[in-house]
Parts: C-alpha cells; structure tokens; sequence
C-alpha cells in the first residue's frame, strides 16, 4: 500500500508555487496514473486537515476510475493516521511535514516534486537536508520506478531516516516528557 499525503489548496507546495485548482487536478491524476502502473499497489490518499476538496478528489477518482484508490478525509483521528502511515509500505508527499511522522514509523518516504521543476526537499523538513533519507522524484519523472526502488528500502535510506528522526526529534523512547520537565527544572534551578 502507498500512503499519499496531499495537500491542494492548489499549490502541494506553496505560495509562491499555486496553480489553478484544473491544474493541480490534473497533476495529481498524473501522479495517481503513474503509481497505479506499480503491480498490485493500493493507495491511500489522506487530505491535511485545511483541505476543503474532499468531494474533488472523489469525483477524480470516479471520473477517472482509479482504482484502487481510496480517499480519506481531512478529519481523521490522529489514531487512523498513524494506522494508515503504519500500514503502508511508502509514504508518498509533496513537502509535508507528516514525512518526518513516516519516519519515525520507519517507512520509506518519496518526496514528489509536483511542480515538476525544483524538490521541495529544502524547504519541507525546515531546511533540513533529507536528501539521504528520502527518495526523490519529479512528475514528470519515472515515479513507478522509485516506488519501486521505496519498496526496497535498503539499509542505506533505513540508517539516514534513523538519523534524520534523531536530529529532529531526538531518542523515541517515550521519555521525551521526562526530559523536557528535567530540563525545565535545570534551567529553573539556574535562575
């Protein structure tokens, strides 16, 4: 299963980049064209929670008769969004900081060029390079092919995403309350 994160508000990207809501569509079949050509695959496609073109991209899908394809609403809870990130096999964004959610659970991300001209890899992790981490790929590039290579997830992408989630989040270890109040009570102790 592919777990596509999407986010129109007619840009993917940002505000510097907004197309016209046609022509994000028409992107966005693109891509759903060139991940279905990938055997067997599903795909989720999880809206962010400003989207307010659910029915779009329903009506997309039946237009086109994607299949499969299954859309789901901005509104989940954050228990049905980790299921969805733990459940699949790559996670599939165009800039989202949810990637870094992806990794955490330690799944592949590819990080989908919408635009078709520049990686959003700069911008999106704030600066961060995640270059090593995530495979990259324009529209207009073979995306069946690094879905594929995501698939593969060799030892290589597994060891930077550990690296990128360290730098970001530190040790998920599920004492990160205990630190910050630790580290509160230093500081406090130093006034």
């Amino acid at each position: 299963a592919i777990f596509l994160n999407s986010f129109s508000e007619f840009s993917g990207l940002n505000s510097l980049n907004k197309v016209s809501k046609e022509e994000y569509f028409r992107r966005i079949f693109i891509v759903l064209e060139k991940i279905n050509q990938v055997s067997g695959v599903n795909v989720a496609i999880k809206l962010h929670p400003r989207e307010t073109h659910y029915q779009d991209y329903v009506n997309l899908i039946k237009e086109r008769s994607l299949s499969p394809v299954t859309i789901h609403p901005p509104n989940l809870s954050r228990e049905e969004f980790y299921s969805l990130i733990n459940n699949a096999d790559c996670f599939v964004h165009f800039g989202s900081n949810a990637a870094l959610e992806a990794m955490i659970i330690d799944r592949p991300v590819v990080t989908l060029d919408l635009i078709g001209d520049i990686y959003p890899i700069d911008h999106w992790l704030y600066g961060i390079d995640t270059s090593t981490a995530a495979l990259e790929v324009s529209i207009y590039g073979n995306i069946k092919e690094v879905i594929l290579q995501a698939f593969e997830d060799n030892s290589t992408l597994k060891k930077n995403r550990a690296q990128i989630v360290d730098q970001c989040c530190g040790p998920i270890d599920g004492n990160s309350s205990r630190r910050v109040v630790d580290l509160i009570s230093r500081l406090a102790s130093d006034l």
